[in-house]
């Protein structure tokens, strides 16, 4: 849905925990030193799955080492297992966290 929104998911090289899993662990380590060569947006899924406030995310030990990247709860029914209908509508959201000036479009 990244990409479709006309972004790069920067832990695209994650592995999920087993096949057909969702869930693949990227890992703050590899985030952090990716943030040195600059992050814009830091995507968080936030709902009844992942119940997380925007203070939950900024009391992370480590979140200032993202630098000036924006930080954005993502409502899971956007993103978790889309249905086709929704799949317009996450991409679209998406593309305007990404781009809120109108910028790329794919």
């Amino acid at each position: 849905m990244i990409a479709l929104a006309g972004g790069e998911n920067a832990a695209s090289d994650a592995v999920p925990l087993r096949p057909g899993s969702p869930l693949a662990p990227w890992g703050e380590e590899r985030l952090l030193a990716l943030a040195g060569e600059g992050i814009d947006v830091y995507l968080v899924q936030a709902g009844a799955m992942n119940p997380v406030t925007e203070r939950d995310v900024l009391a992370r030990p480590w979140i200032s080492g993202l630098g000036n990247a924006r930080i954005v709860l993502v409502p899971e029914e956007c993103v978790s297992r889309p249905s086709f209908l929704r799949l317009e509508d996450g991409v679209e959201w998406l593309r305007n966290v990404l781009y809120p000036e109108g910028g790329k479009k794919q």
